[in-house]
Protein backbone atom coordinates (compact mmCIF):
# COMPACT_ATOMS: atom_id res chain seq x y z
CA UNK A 1 0.00 0.00 0.00
CA UNK A 2 1.77 3.55 -1.21
CA UNK A 3 1.57 5.85 2.10
CA UNK A 4 -1.18 8.85 2.12
CA UNK A 5 0.05 11.80 0.33
CA UNK A 6 -0.10 15.45 1.89
CA UNK A 7 -3.02 16.49 0.10
CA UNK A 8 -4.84 13.24 0.54
CA UNK A 9 -4.01 13.45 4.53
CA UNK A 10 -5.19 17.62 4.37
CA UNK A 11 -8.83 15.69 2.61
CA UNK A 12 -9.02 13.49 5.38
CA UNK A 13 -8.33 16.51 8.12
CA UNK A 14 -11.01 18.38 6.11
CA UNK A 15 -13.41 15.75 6.66
CA UNK A 16 -13.04 15.80 10.53
CA UNK A 17 -13.18 20.02 10.41
CA UNK A 18 -16.52 19.48 8.79
CA UNK A 19 -17.75 16.20 11.44
CA UNK A 20 -16.65 18.77 14.26
CA UNK A 21 -18.24 21.81 12.73
CA UNK A 22 -21.84 20.09 12.48
CA UNK A 23 -21.31 18.64 15.73
CA UNK A 24 -20.80 22.34 17.28
CA UNK A 25 -23.36 24.04 15.00
CA UNK A 26 -26.25 21.74 15.88
CA UNK A 27 -25.22 22.17 19.51
CA UNK A 28 -25.01 25.65 18.82
CA UNK A 29 -28.50 25.62 17.54
CA UNK A 30 -29.92 23.47 20.42
CA UNK A 31 -28.93 25.98 23.04
CA UNK A 32 -30.87 28.55 21.00
CA UNK A 33 -33.85 26.75 21.11
CA UNK A 34 -33.51 25.94 24.37
CA UNK A 35 -35.63 29.18 26.01
CA UNK A 36 -38.83 28.04 23.83
CA UNK A 37 -39.48 24.77 26.27
CA UNK A 38 -39.53 26.84 29.07
CA UNK A 39 -42.58 26.43 31.69
CA UNK A 40 -42.89 30.33 32.22
CA UNK A 41 -41.38 33.77 31.63
CA UNK A 42 -38.61 33.21 34.11
CA UNK A 43 -37.45 30.00 33.18
CA UNK A 44 -37.37 31.02 29.25
CA UNK A 45 -35.17 34.55 30.50
CA UNK A 46 -32.92 31.88 32.68
CA UNK A 47 -32.18 29.98 29.96
CA UNK A 48 -32.05 32.84 27.26
CA UNK A 49 -29.25 34.05 29.16
CA UNK A 50 -27.60 30.79 29.44
CA UNK A 51 -27.81 29.56 26.30
CA UNK A 52 -26.44 33.54 25.45
CA UNK A 53 -23.67 33.13 27.72
CA UNK A 54 -22.63 29.28 25.94
CA UNK A 55 -22.93 29.88 22.86
CA UNK A 56 -20.47 33.22 23.47
CA UNK A 57 -18.08 30.72 24.79
CA UNK A 58 -18.35 28.81 21.41
CA UNK A 59 -17.23 31.81 19.18
CA UNK A 60 -18.43 32.62 15.89
CA UNK A 61 -19.45 29.92 13.66
CA UNK A 62 -16.77 31.24 11.21
CA UNK A 63 -14.20 30.20 14.05
CA UNK A 64 -12.12 27.31 12.46
CA UNK A 65 -12.92 24.49 15.01
CA UNK A 66 -9.19 23.34 15.39
CA UNK A 67 -5.45 24.73 15.40
CA UNK A 68 -3.98 21.68 15.58
CA UNK A 69 -3.83 18.19 16.46
CA UNK A 70 -1.98 15.95 18.77
CA UNK A 71 -1.23 12.35 18.61
CA UNK A 72 -0.40 10.32 21.65
CA UNK A 73 1.68 7.81 21.81
CA UNK A 74 -0.94 5.70 24.15
CA UNK A 75 -4.25 6.92 23.74
CA UNK A 76 -5.03 8.09 20.23
CA UNK A 77 -5.20 11.47 18.74
CA UNK A 78 -7.09 14.89 19.95
CA UNK A 79 -7.42 18.22 18.30
CA UNK A 80 -6.87 21.54 20.01
CA UNK A 81 -9.24 24.45 19.05
CA UNK A 82 -10.25 28.02 20.30
CA UNK A 83 -13.69 26.05 21.99
CA UNK A 84 -14.25 22.34 23.08
CA UNK A 85 -16.05 20.24 20.58
CA UNK A 86 -17.76 17.17 22.75
CA UNK A 87 -19.30 14.14 20.38
CA UNK A 88 -21.38 11.71 22.43
CA UNK A 89 -19.91 12.76 25.37
CA UNK A 90 -16.20 12.67 24.64
CA UNK A 91 -14.32 15.90 23.71
CA UNK A 92 -12.25 15.21 20.20
CA UNK A 93 -11.33 19.10 20.16
CA UNK A 94 -10.09 20.19 23.32
CA UNK A 95 -9.50 24.05 24.50
CA UNK A 96 -6.21 25.64 24.34
CA UNK A 97 -6.73 26.61 27.87
CA UNK A 98 -7.80 23.10 28.95
CA UNK A 99 -4.50 21.26 31.22
CA UNK A 100 -3.92 18.33 28.34
CA UNK A 101 -3.06 20.96 25.69
CA UNK A 102 -0.39 22.30 27.15
CA UNK A 103 1.81 19.24 25.81
CA UNK A 104 0.18 20.86 22.29
CA UNK A 105 2.13 24.17 22.88
CA UNK A 106 5.24 22.76 24.83
CA UNK A 107 6.00 19.72 22.65
CA UNK A 108 9.77 19.24 21.74
CA UNK A 109 11.70 16.52 20.18
CA UNK A 110 13.84 16.99 23.54
CA UNK A 111 10.54 16.86 25.91
CA UNK A 112 7.49 14.97 23.56
CA UNK A 113 5.47 15.20 26.65
CA UNK A 114 4.07 11.72 25.41
CA UNK A 115 3.17 12.66 22.00
CA UNK A 116 4.54 11.23 18.72
CA UNK A 117 3.85 13.93 16.69
CA UNK A 118 2.04 17.50 16.39
CA UNK A 119 0.20 19.15 13.55
CA UNK A 120 -0.39 22.97 13.26
CA UNK A 121 -3.30 23.78 10.50
CA UNK A 122 -3.33 26.85 8.45
CA UNK A 123 -7.01 27.58 7.82
CA UNK A 124 -9.60 30.13 5.68
CA UNK A 125 -12.38 29.81 8.02
CA UNK A 126 -13.41 25.88 8.78
CA UNK A 127 -11.38 25.07 5.41
CA UNK A 128 -8.07 23.57 5.96
CA UNK A 129 -5.48 24.87 3.87
CA UNK A 130 -2.15 23.06 4.70
CA UNK A 131 -0.42 22.11 8.15
CA UNK A 132 3.44 21.79 8.84
CA UNK A 133 4.14 18.56 11.20
CA UNK A 134 6.81 18.16 13.92
CA UNK A 135 7.34 14.06 14.20
CA UNK A 136 8.71 13.08 17.59
CA UNK A 137 8.88 9.32 17.03
CA UNK A 138 11.89 9.21 15.10
CA UNK A 139 15.37 11.06 14.10
CA UNK A 140 14.84 12.61 17.64
CA UNK A 141 18.55 13.95 17.80
CA UNK A 142 18.56 15.19 14.48
CA UNK A 143 14.99 17.25 15.32
CA UNK A 144 16.95 18.48 18.53
CA UNK A 145 19.36 19.87 16.75
CA UNK A 146 16.81 21.86 14.57
CA UNK A 147 14.69 22.91 16.89
CA UNK A 148 14.83 26.39 16.51
CA UNK A 149 13.01 25.70 12.93
CA UNK A 150 10.25 25.29 14.94
CA UNK A 151 9.23 27.78 16.71
CA UNK A 152 7.92 29.92 13.74
CA UNK A 153 6.88 27.25 10.91
CA UNK A 154 5.78 28.73 7.50
CA UNK A 155 2.13 28.20 8.27
CA UNK A 156 2.51 30.75 11.79
CA UNK A 157 4.14 32.79 10.18
CA UNK A 158 1.70 33.18 7.13
CA UNK A 159 -1.39 33.50 9.94
CA UNK A 160 0.93 36.12 11.64
CA UNK A 161 1.53 38.32 8.72
CA UNK A 162 -2.58 37.55 7.84
CA UNK A 163 -3.94 39.14 10.80
CA UNK A 164 -2.33 41.71 11.15
CA UNK A 165 -4.77 45.10 11.97
CA UNK A 166 -5.27 48.01 14.37
CA UNK A 167 -5.87 45.89 17.07
CA UNK A 168 -4.28 43.70 19.19
CA UNK A 169 -5.17 39.94 18.52
CA UNK A 170 -5.24 36.62 20.14
CA UNK A 171 -2.28 34.55 19.65
CA UNK A 172 -3.67 30.91 20.09
CA UNK A 173 -2.13 30.23 17.55
CA UNK A 174 1.18 31.04 17.72
CA UNK A 175 1.75 30.38 21.57
CA UNK A 176 5.42 29.38 22.02
CA UNK A 177 6.60 27.21 24.23
CA UNK A 178 7.84 29.67 26.41
CA UNK A 179 5.21 32.24 26.34
CA UNK A 180 2.43 28.74 27.34
CA UNK A 181 4.81 28.08 30.50
CA UNK A 182 4.23 31.67 31.20
CA UNK A 183 0.46 31.79 31.22
CA UNK A 184 -0.06 28.74 32.87
CA UNK A 185 1.51 29.35 35.84
CA UNK A 186 0.02 28.75 39.02
CA UNK A 187 -1.99 32.35 40.33
CA UNK A 188 -0.58 32.03 43.46
CA UNK A 189 2.18 34.40 43.95
CA UNK A 190 3.22 37.99 41.66
CA UNK A 191 4.28 37.33 38.40
CA UNK A 192 6.52 39.59 36.55
CA UNK A 193 6.95 39.05 32.82
CA UNK A 194 9.97 41.56 31.54
CA UNK A 195 10.71 41.69 27.89
CA UNK A 196 11.76 44.78 25.37
CA UNK A 197 8.88 46.36 23.31
CA UNK A 198 6.83 43.87 21.11
CA UNK A 199 7.52 41.00 22.68
CA UNK A 200 4.46 39.81 23.36
CA UNK A 201 4.10 40.71 26.86
CA UNK A 202 0.85 42.02 26.88
CA UNK A 203 -0.52 39.51 24.99
CA UNK A 204 0.65 36.71 27.46
CA UNK A 205 -0.81 38.72 30.23
CA UNK A 206 -4.36 38.88 28.53
CA UNK A 207 -4.24 35.19 27.72
CA UNK A 208 -3.11 34.47 31.77
CA UNK A 209 -6.04 36.56 32.47
CA UNK A 210 -8.25 34.16 30.56
CA UNK A 211 -6.53 30.65 31.61
CA UNK A 212 -7.04 31.80 35.21
CA UNK A 213 -10.71 32.21 34.80
CA UNK A 214 -10.94 29.12 32.85
CA UNK A 215 -9.05 27.26 35.68
CA UNK A 216 -10.87 28.23 38.93
CA UNK A 217 -13.94 30.10 37.36
CA UNK A 218 -15.70 28.77 40.95
CA UNK A 219 -13.20 31.19 42.57
CA UNK A 220 -12.43 33.83 40.22
CA UNK A 221 -15.47 35.55 38.41
CA UNK A 222 -14.77 38.36 35.29
CA UNK A 223 -15.29 40.74 38.21
CA UNK A 224 -12.48 39.86 40.40
CA UNK A 225 -9.87 40.68 37.41
CA UNK A 226 -8.90 44.42 36.57
CA UNK A 227 -6.84 44.93 33.35
CA UNK A 228 -4.91 48.11 33.55
CA UNK A 229 -3.13 50.07 30.42
CA UNK A 230 -0.71 52.72 30.26
CA UNK A 231 -3.25 54.79 28.15
CA UNK A 232 -6.54 55.08 26.64
CA UNK A 233 -5.32 54.53 23.26
CA UNK A 234 -3.60 51.51 24.60
CA UNK A 235 -6.50 49.64 25.95
CA UNK A 236 -8.61 50.29 22.62
CA UNK A 237 -5.65 48.15 20.88
CA UNK A 238 -6.36 45.39 23.40
CA UNK A 239 -9.96 45.65 24.31
CA UNK A 240 -11.10 43.00 21.80
CA UNK A 241 -8.23 40.12 22.88
CA UNK A 242 -10.49 38.57 25.67
CA UNK A 243 -13.68 39.12 24.32
CA UNK A 244 -12.33 37.22 21.68
CA UNK A 245 -11.36 34.28 24.37
CA UNK A 246 -14.92 34.37 25.24
CA UNK A 247 -14.45 36.36 28.30
CA UNK A 248 -16.45 39.19 28.44
CA UNK A 249 -17.08 42.18 31.19
CA UNK A 250 -13.78 42.23 32.56
CA UNK A 251 -13.13 46.03 33.10
CA UNK A 252 -10.10 47.21 31.44
CA UNK A 253 -9.13 50.86 32.20
CA UNK A 254 -6.11 52.90 31.79
CA UNK A 255 -3.98 53.84 34.73
CA UNK A 256 -5.64 57.41 34.65
CA UNK A 257 -8.58 56.31 35.43
CA UNK A 258 -7.49 54.62 38.87
CA UNK A 259 -7.48 58.10 40.55
CA UNK A 260 -10.38 60.66 41.11
CA UNK A 261 -10.16 63.52 38.69
CA UNK A 262 -9.04 67.03 39.88
CA UNK A 263 -11.18 69.86 38.71
CA UNK A 264 -9.94 73.12 38.48
CA UNK A 265 -12.46 75.69 40.36
CA UNK A 266 -10.28 78.85 40.18
CA UNK A 267 -7.23 80.64 39.14
CA UNK A 268 -4.88 82.69 41.46
CA UNK A 269 -4.45 85.96 41.29
CA UNK A 270 -1.46 87.50 39.96
CA UNK A 271 0.15 88.31 43.28
CA UNK A 272 -0.55 84.63 44.22
CA UNK A 273 1.27 83.33 41.08
CA UNK A 274 4.34 85.52 42.22
CA UNK A 275 4.84 84.18 45.70
CA UNK A 276 4.21 80.72 44.72
CA UNK A 277 6.81 81.24 42.10
CA UNK A 278 9.19 83.30 44.33
CA UNK A 279 12.36 80.99 44.77
CA UNK A 280 12.44 83.24 48.58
Amino acid sequence: MSPVTKSEEVVLEQKFFDHAYELREGYRKRMQRAPEAAANKKAASDARRQANATTEQMGPPTEAVALGRMDFSESGTLYVGMYPVWDKGEAIVASWKSPVSRAYYEVSPANPLGLTKRRRFSTDGNRVLDFEELILVSMAAEIAALEEEYLAPDSLLKDLERHRTGEMQNIVRTIQAEQSRLMRELPDQLLVIQGGPGTGKSAIGLHRASWILFQDESRIGTSDLLIVGPSQIFIRYINKVLPGLGDRDIAQLPVAALSPTVKVGGEDSTESAKLKGDLG
